[in-house]
């Protein structure tokens, strides 16, 4: 008799090798798709920035046809009963007027913008007869309005306990522009604080022409609990909220707008005053928008010069230093 034949069922699965190696070509895969995905994105969110400061620009131009000036940094009324240490001294004397920076008048740089990027509904709830703090102005000044937010910076989203939220990009105040307090001369920038009886600036006064002035910058907006990069670097963005300082967050949310302070370098950050710093979480650079409304990405490693010289409207300088 022949023997019969025995049939082995193939094996099925993988050997503990094979799936190792899958695992590992895997994981190679998704190590070289997560960089192009991050990109991906921060492109994404680096046009979404560009097209909200192309806007603040054009509600900028929007005001001017209205007002024939530019927007205020914001406006002071005068308080006759301002407390002394509440006063916003020049060169350490309280100025004519008594101008008090905790009851500024309600008109700011975003809230005066309101109309023109379609928030009338809540420029129609400010009361102009009551200060900033008033009424139902402070309901508006604690609002975090979305065109004033950059997707890329990490406090976005983030508010103080008294629901006031961050303002990522900021009217030029210059060089020597630091907050937005009255002042008595000008700072060399587009923008600065003033009196309700006073003018803002006009495009006649930007002699170096408007397409060579900075308008609009990001900023940084916020005081970081650390900028040490083996600290996770400008993390902990929290920190000042309960930190008591006013000037700490915005400054009572859109009631005082603190201006873009662009003595420092791009992305440089400066503690002496970080929420003005000009600053951005986009790689190699941030936006400005210039007076003439163009949008553009600013080089980090832009010479100091020129960087100072596109901030002023008046020295004569930025026509021979536009990037």
């Amino acid at each position: 008799m022949s023997r019969p034949f025995i049939f082995r069922k193939a094996r099925s699965g993988f050997t503990l090798v094979e799936l190792l190696v899958v695992i590992a070509i895997i994981g190679l895969l998704i190590g070289l798709l997560l960089p192009a995905v991050q990109s991906v994105r921060e492109s994404s969110r680096r046009s979404v920035c560009a097209a909200k400061i192309r806007e603040i620009a054009n509600a900028c131009h929007n005001y001017l046809s209205v007002k024939g000036m530019f927007p205020p940094a914001l406006k002071h009324t005068e308080y006759s009963t301002a407390r002394p240490e509440d006063l916003c001294c020049v060169d350490g004397k309280a100025p004519a007027g008594f101008d008090d920076p905790w009851a500024t008048d309600v008109r700011s740089f975003v809230t005066v913008l309101l109309p023109f990027v379609e928030e009338s509904a809540r420029y129609g709830q400010l009361d102009f007869t009551k200060g900033g703090r008033k009424g139902p102005n402070m309901i508006v000044n604690k609002t975090p309005f979305s065109f004033m937010a950059c997707p890329s910076n990490p406090s976005t989203g983030r508010f103080r306990p008294d629901g006031s939220a961050a303002q990522h990009y900021g009217p030029s105040g210059g060089t020597n522009g630091t907050n937005c307090q009255r002042y008595n001369i000008p700072p060399d920038g587009m923008f600065w604080g003033s009196h309700v009886s006073k003018r803002d600036c006009r495009p006649s006064e930007v002699t170096d022409g408007l397409s060579n002035t900075i308008m609009v910058c990001e900023r940084l907006s916020y005081t970081p609990a650390s900028t040490d990069p083996a600290n996770g670097g400008f993390r902990e963005v929290l920190r000042l909220f309960v930190s008591g300082n006013f000037w700490g967050w915005e400054a009572r949310g859109n009631t005082l707008n603190i201006v873009a302070a662009l003595s420092g370098q791009p992305n440089v950050y400066n503690s002496t005053n970080p929420w003005g710093t000009p600053f951005s979480f986009h790689p190699g650079g941030l936006h400005v928008a210039f007076g003439d409304g163009a949008v553009q990405f600013i080089n980090e490693t832009i010479a100091s010069n020129v960087w100072q010289a596109l901030a002023r409207k008046a020295d004569g300088t930025a026509k021979k230093y536009q990037p």
